[in-house]
């Protein structure tokens, strides 16, 4: 049975048979998951049929009561766009929408769909989602999250009517969110290189940390130190002051960007045949054809170079010259993921630029559009090419342009 959640109004299956024909046609994520829910998303789309003739920009709001136990929340929304609203808004605007996935807690799925009713009955409603929530809390946290708000503002100036219902059904079976958190059924896989002195460092000859005990149990009761760094070194983020003037400094990256799932495109073939390799647009193409990387996600490049951290020199790889030589990303590569609105790219060598490179054009393009790095990753080919989350615990450095970072990820187990 599907409940309208208002007032706790019931729409009962014996209104099947006054159904108009009114039919909004959901992506295949979105199919029922057992033949029984056929009847309770039909009486769903009678609900939805009764409100749209009812008034325009309608809005069914749930009671204060909560669901169900084994139920989920749908928040359902329908968007007719302005004349004239150009397809290139109206595809970021759905992207956005979609993104909010992985920038709001407990939003289980976001399930796009396409009005397919006779034209005198689809009131020019074009394009609709159900967002799927485990309680009605949730729902509400997501509604005044400042990254849901955010895209209120970017699509409310283009909208000539809108449609919202909300309402509570049967949980199907397999619905969960899509970014996997610490249960049973899941692992921690630590992604950073411990920090201390003699370790690979971009500038080589400097001393490059210190660590100098200050406190000692024995003799004053209870232990403590101080440690020095440069801000680059180590397992580390590079903020967009790192190298654009007036950026945002790494105390300033967004709590909500520094939690984020993410995607492996293994290249270590590649490496093997060239050491001077560098991620092609070819390449994230070849690695799309297994699902399109999700905006917002971070994207990882495993090169197979952490296998040398223990070796500076050989990390380093300089030649005769003393120019570095490894792996990485590509400037035309950090475009098209830019494009895809990506939250940072990260690589298990020690710069998101190859080591040939003069010019640092990843640096300044992916750092030119808020896109953070992160440098000599470890333990990469433990996570899979998808379906992990990541956690970049670096230090808020005030005004710094920089910081070395706990990096962790949240994979299921195997």
């Amino acid at each position: 049975m599907i409940y309208l959640l208002k007032g706790g109004t019931n729409i009962h299956a014996d209104l099947t048979a006054k159904m108009p024909q009114f039919v909004w046609h959901l992506s295949s994520e979105t199919k029922m998951h057992s033949a029984k829910n056929s009847v309770r998303i039909l009486s769903f789309i009678i609900a939805l049929v009764v409100a749209l003739f009812c008034s325009q920009q309608t809005v069914i709001a749930l009671s204060p009561e909560p669901a169900a136990t084994g139920t989920v929340v749908r928040h359902y929304v329908a968007f007719k766009f302005k004349d004239g609203t150009a397809s290139e808004k109206i595809e970021q605007i759905v992207a956005a929408f979609k993104h909010l996935q992985t920038e709001v807690p407990d939003v289980l799925s976001i399930e796009e769909g396409v009005n397919v009713s006779p034209e005198h009955m689809n009131k020019g409603l074009t394009h609709g989602f159900i967002v799927s929530f485990p309680t009605l809390n949730a729902r509400d946290v997501y509604l005044l999250h400042p990254n849901h708000l955010r895209f209120v503002d970017l699509v409310r100036p283009e909208l000539a009517d809108s449609f919202i219902l909300d309402f509570a059904c049967d949980a199907p079976e397999k619905l969960t969110t899509g970014i996997p958190t610490n249960g049973q059924n899941n692992q921690i896989v630590d992604l950073t290189h411990v920090l201390g002195p003699d370790l690979p460092d971009f500038h080589e000859g400097s001393v490059a940390f210190t660590y100098d005990s200050i406190y000692t149990v024995k003799k004053d009761g209870y232990a403590g130190g101080k440690f020095c760094t440069p801000e680059h070194y180590g397992t580390h983020i590079d903020a967009p002051s790192h190298f654009i003037d007036e950026g945002a400094s790494v105390d300033q990256i967004s709590a909500d960007s520094l939690i984020r799932p993410c995607v492996v495109i293994d290249v270590r073939d590649e490496v093997k045949q060239n050491s001077d390799y560098q991620l092609t647009v070819d390449k994230i193409k070849s690695f799309e054809t297994g699902g399109k990387i999700p905006p917002g996600s971070i994207v990882l490049l495993l090169t197979g170079w952490e296998d040398r951290w223990s070796s500076p020199k050989e990390y380093r790889n300089a030649d005769a010259t003393g120019t570095m030589r490894f792996p990485s990303f590509s400037p035309e590569a950090a475009a098209y993921l830019a494009d895809r609105s990506v939250a940072a790219l990260g690589v298990d060598t020690i710069s998101a630029d190859y080591g040939l490179s003069k010019t640092y054009g990843v640096h300044h393009l992916a750092l030119s559009k808020g896109i953070f790095l992160i440098e000599n990753l470890n333990n990469l080919d433990k996570l899979p090419a998808r379906n992990a989350l990541l956690f970049c615990g670096v230090l808020p450095i005030k005004n710094g342009t920089g910081a070395p970072a706990r990096i962790l990820a949240v994979v299921p187990k195997p």
